[in-house]
């Protein structure tokens, strides 16, 4: 681990902003008639120059297919003047790197992953569970915004899905069986003797990433997942999502299960993933956590492959003595042998 970290809680180093710039968004990140829009994912692309970004409205009731995905230019300088925005487009989630022998081997070149589903409130044709689709990369930065609204990522391949649709629980991400659907709510699955079914308010925030060192591989969802009972009720504030209590987890699956899908041989919804492990991310001051992990949780992810090390953007997990203050945090986790 890179010297100018630390290992103990609390006495992590404190990030020293270099500049600022007004609006990287360029003024489109905006939503008319939206509840609230919260940025959903960060990703920069250092070969391309390209700061990939998402949002959305956290309460979408009209179902609208707002256009949320974009990317920022970025100049040589942090003055608004030298950076550039693209898009929005319509896809929520997130995006990730998808290695070029594998996007050239399976998937037609297709190299930019988008996606990475979960539950958010009126999920309608959301993905209850994990999601992912390979599409080509922008190769003309000036060709972007002349194109329709969803252009650049037309001519998707789907890697996996799981259709948000009553009657099809059994298309639902796998997790594990520490939950129960509390009755009316029938928008869920119990689990099964074998396996659990992505719940309400199981979420995944803009955290995938893609890992291939040459000799090891996997694809990484990183989820708040609900334990215990499970209910729509009124928490205070009117009827919302409740859970005894929520539980970081990370979901890693074989990219090679993958190429079935993409071939065809196998539906989206039918790759479940190799290992499904909780993980106890460190923080400091009481948990912020609400049903769904909304005020505490990953993100962001980002994998560097030169120093083996993955990165992951912790929100509110660090508290400000004396204050209720909430501030960010960097995980770094180096991958050995």
């Amino acid at each position: 681990m890179p010297p100018e970290l630390s290992t103990v809680a609390g006495e992590w180093p404190t990030a020293t902003a270099t500049g600022s710039c007004s609006d990287l968004y360029g003024g489109r990140r905006r939503i008319d008639g939206a509840y609230a829009v919260w940025t959903h994912g960060l990703r920069y692309d250092a070969a391309r120059g390209r700061l990939y970004w998402s949002f959305g409205d956290v309460y979408n009731a009209a179902a609208r297919n707002d256009p949320v995905l974009g990317y920022t230019l970025l100049g040589n300088s942090s003055s608004s003047s030298s950076i550039t925005a693209k898009g929005p487009w319509s896809v929520r989630g997130g995006s990730l790197q998808i290695p070029c022998w594998f996007a050239d081997a399976y998937l037609g070149g297709r190299s930019l992953g988008l996606g990475f589903g979960g539950y958010y409130s009126i999920i309608g044709p959301g993905s209850m569970g994990p999601a992912l689709a390979a599409v080509h990369e922008v190769t003309d930065d000036n060709s972007v915004d002349a194109a329709p609204d969803t252009a650049p990522l037309r001519d998707a391949v789907t890697l996996l899905s799981h259709a948000a649709t009553n009657g099809y629980f059994e298309r639902f991400g796998w997790r594990p069986r520490d939950y129960w659907i509390a009755p009316p709510l029938d928008w869920g699955r119990n689990a099964s003797s074998s396996r659990g079914y992505w719940a309400p308010g199981d979420s995944i925030e803009g955290g995938a990433v893609w890992i291939d060192t040459g000799s090891r591989h996997a694809l990484l969802f990183f989820a708040q997942l609900n334990q215990g009972r499970v209910a729509y009720e009124d928490a205070g504030q009117g009827n919302t999502i409740t859970a005894e209590s929520s539980q970081a987890h990370w979901l890693l699956y074989d990219p090679m299960d993958l190429v079935a899908v993409a071939n065809g041989s196998r539906k989206p919804w039918q790759v479940a993933p190799r290992e499904v492990v909780p993980v106890a991310y460190p923080a400091t001051g009481p948990s912020q956590d609400t049903y769904s992990g909304a005020l505490r949780r990953v993100s962001g992810a980002a994998w560097d492959p030169e120093g083996a090390t993955l990165y992951l953007l912790h929100l509110n997990s660090r508290e400000q003595a004396g204050t209720a203050e909430q501030y960010h945090v960097v995980h770094a986790y180096r991958l050995d042998g």
